[in-house]
């Protein structure tokens, strides 16, 4: 099962890397887009919670600018705060957020979705 959920998000990247019509030795002087990103599942990380945020938080806004569904998925350790996600134009009643404590359980959610 860890081999098929490693090739999905593999396929994953490789959808995103074809979609923006990147090489892996170029993906760091590109920006990450709503479009670009469609479809994939995304994992942002950062050694500071606030700027990876900010960044989610735009590409949710943005997708949910077009009309089309987003999904938060995240521990149950870490989650953010809603009022500065809304202050960003985030429409949080169009934004299931679903919090799971295993990297199993996430991925089941994201199979589902």
């Amino acid at each position: 099962m860890a081999k098929m959920q490693l090739g999905a998000l593999v396929s994953a990247s490789q959808a995103w890397l074809q979609r923006s019509q990147m090489t892996l030795s170029s993906v760091h002087e590109k920006k990450w887009t709503a479009a670009a990103l469609g479809g994939c599942l995304a994992e942002l990380s950062g050694s500071s919670a606030a700027p990876v945020l900010t960044v989610a938080f735009r590409l949710v806004h943005q997708v949910q600018q077009q009309g089309e569904p987003v999904a938060w998925i995240s521990s149950n350790e870490n989650t953010f705060f809603p009022p500065d996600v809304a202050d960003g134009g985030v429409d949080l009643s169009a934004l299931p957020v679903i919090r799971l404590a295993t990297l199993q359980q996430r991925l089941t959610a994201i199979e589902q979705l």
